[in-house]
């Protein structure tokens, strides 16, 4: 993930604490920041008012008595001085949201994609949108776009992708070159992993897996805090795994996505193998006989235990979590069944959880990337 950094006041390490500490529980007045940071009285005010001069921080009326003291002033973060897009981009739709330094929704839009269109199809609704909701250049930014396919290390921009074969190799100096701030594509798993590590199942790991587990495959790993992406970025591309009773098949010449890959763990594990599985088995629903003891679960979780060997094997990630589509809607049940079958045969000892997001994990985790870095460039940089 390549990203461009925006200029930044001259703020101190003091100011980003305050400024920290009011998005999470603004607004306040000074005694109140003062007890909520430990800072000295003189520290406070004196930042109080370097944030009033640069913008940072307004006034948000005055506090009713009580626990702050008589009328006390209260203050906030300038929530709207950057704001941030967040879009997750799948076979059939665009979809993205704008929010603010504190992570609310602005304006949010979904609509069609046309997978023989450019990736101007973005620009020109982040554009359109921002314009309709009163954003100015000034304050946009950054724009996180999330897409399923491999995005290179090396230049940030899309490698390839089966569903979008027109925007291989040219996607992000497309969006570059038409939106007036740093942009920056991800693989829709690794926010999703995002996602899960900020507000879901593994917040506080450093290390753990996502299996996302829809239409197609990915898996994002992190060690030791950080996600493992390869020499070319293509690392988690699971899908392709060669697989017990599955064909490895080579790959086409193009990637056409009405072709596709019909190999690895992606023909023993995917949605159209979980159809066919189904069939097989006479369940007439398998996205519900997936999440409750059935015979469909017990056959198709053994699948899914036998990618996780190869994968934990390698990797020992401690956790997995299953996400996407199927990930979530076979829930606790699916989460338990491959655990139990994985025990079997990895001795790793990975325990499997199930994601809290399922399809909407991928645009969440390019909201919580994309406001940071807005944090970022209204704020200056985290401490490290």
């Amino acid at each position: 993930m390549i990203v461009t950094r925006h200029a930044h006041p001259p703020l101190r390490a003091n100011d980003r604490y305050m400024l920290e500490s009011l998005r999470k529980a603004g607004p306040l007045s000074r005694t109140e920041l003062r007890n909520l940071t430990g800072l000295s009285q003189p520290t406070i005010l004196e930042a109080v008012n370097r944030l009033l001069d640069c913008g940072a921080l307004v006034q948000a009326g005055r506090g009713a008595g009580g626990r702050r003291g008589p009328d006390a002033q209260l203050y906030d973060i300038n929530s709207r001085l950057k704001v941030a897009v967040g879009a997750a981009v799948s076979a059939s739709k665009i979809e993205l949201t704008i929010v603010d330094l504190r992570g609310r929704v602005i304006a949010a839009r979904t609509q069609p994609l046309d997978a023989e269109e450019s990736a101007t199809q973005v620009s020109d609704l982040v554009l359109d949108m921002t314009r309709l909701a009163g954003v100015g250049e000034s304050q946009l930014a950054h724009v996180m776009v999330g897409v399923h396919g491999q995005v290179e290390r090396r230049t940030g921009d899309l490698g390839f992708a089966w569903d979008l074969p027109l925007w291989q190799h040219s996607t992000i100096t497309t969006l570059r070159s038409a939106l007036p701030c740093p942009v920056t594509l991800e693989r829709d798993v690794e926010l999703a992993a995002a996602a899960e590590h900020v507000a879901g199942s593994t917040q506080g790991l450093e290390n753990f897996g996502v299996l996302w587990i829809g239409t197609g495959l990915g898996y994002a790993g992190h060690v030791d805090g950080a996600p493992l992406r390869g020499s070319t970025g293509a690392a988690g591309q699971i899908g392709y795994m060669p697989t017990p009773g599955t064909p490895s098949p080579p790959l086409p010449e193009r990637h056409d996505r009405t072709v596709g890959y019909h190999g690895g763990l992606q023909s023993s594990i995917g949605s159209e193998a979980l159809r066919v599985l189904a069939d097989e088995l006479g369940a007439p629903d398998p996205w519900t006989e997936i999440a409750r003891p059935s015979a469909l679960l017990e056959a198709y979780s053994h699948r899914v235990a036998l990618g996780l060997a190869a994968a934990t094997a390698l990797l020992d990630p401690g956790t997995v979590t299953l996400s996407g589509p199927i990930g979530h809607a076979g829930g606790n049940a699916l989460a338990g069944a491959v655990s139990v079958h994985l025990a079997r045969i990895a001795p790793s000892g990975t325990r499997v959880i199930a994601g809290r997001f399922g399809r909407d994990g991928v645009l969440r985790g390019a909201l919580e990337l994309a406001a940071r870095e807005a944090r970022d460039a209204a704020w200056g940089e985290r401490p490290r």
